[in-house]
């Protein structure tokens, strides 16, 4: 038995996800030359967290499975609305670092905080493999962008 509906349905909701804020920090990386490598490392970790994402999609092999009902789908559209908000202002206003990194920690947080890649008893070797590798450099970035947040915050102070 290999993806249901649903399942297909999550995992292309969660990839689009990933590819919109790896979209929304390569304008980052192209507004923000402070930390243009920053952004962009980000970015292409978002696009690799897509491309895991897609290959679990693509294959929809047999015993691929996980438990869907953990995913909340409104959530899910929810967040993709959101990456597409902030994607479309990035384009047309100016942008500051100080806001880029509170968003950025923003989103990042949320799906930690909402255990959104967090392994599950019942997931299938691939998938939790997938979701273990997106879980920890999402916990990474969040580190990484509280360093910066932590430094912007003292150039404010000087």
């Amino acid at each position: 038995m290999g993806l249901g509906p649903a399942q297909m349905k999550i995992l292309d909701m969660l990839t689009r996800h990933e590819e919109l804020i790896s979209q929304l920090y390569g304008m980052y990386a192209m507004k923000l030359s402070r930390n243009h490598a920053l952004w962009y490392a980000f970015a292409l970790e978002k696009k690799e967290g897509a491309e895991l994402l897609r290959t679990l999609l693509v294959m929809a092999f047999e015993g691929a499975g996980f438990d869907e009902t953990r995913f909340d789908m409104a959530g899910l559209q929810r967040r993709l609305d959101t990456a597409r908000a902030r994607l479309n202002e990035v384009e047309s206003k100016t942008l500051y670092p100080f806001i880029a990194v509170s968003t950025a920690l923003e989103m990042e947080s949320a799906m930690i905080d909402h255990r959104l890649f967090e392994p599950r008893d019942g997931d299938a070797d691939e998938v939790r493999t997938a979701m273990d590798i997106i879980r920890r450099k999402t916990g990474a970035r969040v580190e990484k962008l509280k360093q910066e947040q932590a430094a912007l915050d003292q150039d404010q102070d000087e």
